[in-house]
């Protein structure tokens, strides 16, 4: 009878089948040994097969949960921006991830750059301006910006050449190429009727309204779509536009020159009186917004409606000069106005962020904390200063409704818009007759439509064609 030959492979027993032949007793009990072995390797084999898949299930349970929220997140439909601008009625923003720009609000002057007359109550993209936007700003009823090859584009209504092209073309509904500003730019600001750009000689450029000098060249009353030299204004820093005014900030951001109206004292220079009711090249702010401390330089420099606020550069106080007919310089006195910078009160370290509205008598700023304040006249008909509240006249800022979380801010003329949070969401409130609150709604002009913030919605496309 031959042998049930069994042998050892990696410390496993195995069986030649070959010679298996009917078994004995001895045979029987080997086999049925051999059964138990295998059986129970079997079954401990099943067992790690179990628990792998479990774990693979809980991973991938794991990773969509991850992948569910992250796409919640992401098609939360809330529109994100590096930058958000206010024009009168409506608002244009850099839109991430891409930098392309989109516009809502009211369009019947070509607003909104999309090729169409009418409002759009979502926000809607700019006819080549989908991508690499380095600059942007919007005036009452035009808006301009830098593409990435230093070119500035601008569209909407054209009066006084503030688009930077001929007289001819009363509208632009998608941008026009400013004249001679083909490359070069580095930024650009827009007042509330004309425009300027710093060029990267580190000059700056104006073009459009000049009726108080606003274009600084010195040239009096003269409106110009040719931009026009600042005159002697060399290392400059930054440039930015008021109603009807300008400022820029030069050599190492240490110095203050502004030029154009000045019948609120906005020029911020003691030495002028209201009687110079306009200055047609640039005069020095004094005191400057650098000088109160050794050393100290300026963060920022912004226009609003016969006022200007500025920002210390270190400890980030805040000062605003000019028009305080209604409490927009934010001290709490009852002066008519205010004719050297003068400190906000709240805002004595910390400010990042500054917008006094070039249409209307009110400010806001955002403080390092995220916190934003708003302060002046907050009317019914105007709207609203974010805390719930519908009527307030705020001769100190008053704290916007919601979290802590606000990066920067634009103030329009009866609504304002703020980027929040770590995805840069833009959030506006008030007044929605033009769709200004982007959200794809309208509302009659004398409804309150939101008193606190409520984010801006990326949808389909709601506007009304030629």
């Amino acid at each position: 009878m031959r042998q049930l030959t069994t042998f050892e492979v990696d410390g496993n027993t195995s069986i030649d089948e070959d010679q298996q032949e009917s078994p004995t007793v001895a045979d029987n009990a080997s086999t049925i040994s051999v059964k138990v072995v295998t059986r129970t390797k079997a079954l401990m084999m099943v067992a790690i097969l179990v628990c792998l898949l479990a774990v693979i299930v809980v991973v991938t349970v794991t990773s969509n949960a991850f992948i569910g929220n992250e796409e919640e997140e992401d098609e939360s439909n809330i529109l994100r921006a590096s930058t958000v601008v206010a024009g009168s009625f409506f608002f244009c923003a850099i839109v991430l991830p891409l930098n392309g720009v989109k516009c809502w609000g009211i369009g019947n002057y070509g607003q909104m750059g999309n090729g169409k007359l009418g409002d759009a109550s979502f926000p809607d993209s700019v006819v080549g301006l989908e991508r690499d936007v380095r600059s942007l700003c919007s005036g009452a009823v035009h808006s301009c910006a830098v593409d990435k090859r230093g070119a500035v584009k601008c569209w909407g209504a054209n009066s006084d050449g503030k688009l930077g092209i001929d007289l001819s073309t009363p509208v632009a509904k998608t941008p026009v190429q400013v004249e001679g500003l083909s490359a070069g730019a580095l930024s650009v600001t827009c007042g509330g009727f004309h425009s300027c750009a710093l060029l990267e000689n580190k000059t700056a450029v104006c073009w459009g309204y000049n009726g108080h000098g606003q274009l600084g060249s010195g040239a009096v009353g003269l409106h110009s779509y040719v931009p026009q030299r600042v005159a002697g204004l060399i290392n400059v820093d930054f440039v930015a536009g008021g109603t009807y005014s300008t400022c820029a900030v030069v050599n190492a951001s240490t110095q203050t020159y502004c030029w154009g109206h000045n019948g609120y004292g906005e020029l911020g220079s003691q030495n002028l009186t209201l009687d110079s009711r306009a200055r047609y090249v640039p005069v020095r702010v004094d005191p400057d917004y650098s000088s109160f401390g050794a050393g100290e330089t300026i963060k920022a420099v912004e226009g609003g409606y016969y006022s200007f606020c500025g920002i210390q550069g270190s400890a980030g106080r805040l000062f605003c000069v000019g028009s305080n007919l209604n409490y927009q310089i934010g001290d709490a006195s009852t002066r008519y106005f205010i004719g050297t910078i003068n400190p906000v009160i709240g805002f004595d370290n910390g400010t990042v962020a500054v917008s006094p509205s070039k249409y209307s008598n009110r400010v806001c700023a955002v403080l390092n904390s995220g916190e934003a304040r708003c302060w002046g006249l907050f009317r019914p008909e105007s709207c609203c200063v974010g805390n719930g509240t519908g009527d307030v006249i705020a001769r100190v800022p008053v704290r916007v409704a919601g979290e802590f979380d606000h990066r920067s801010i634009a103030v329009g003329k009866s609504a304002a818009c703020s980027i929040r949070g770590r995805r840069r969401e833009v959030w506006c409130w008030g007044k929605n007759h033009h769709g200004q609150l982007g959200n794809g709604t309208t509302k009659p002009f004398y409804d309150l439509a939101a008193l606190v913030p409520q984010p801006v919605m990326v949808a389909a496309v709601n506007s009304t064609a030629d």
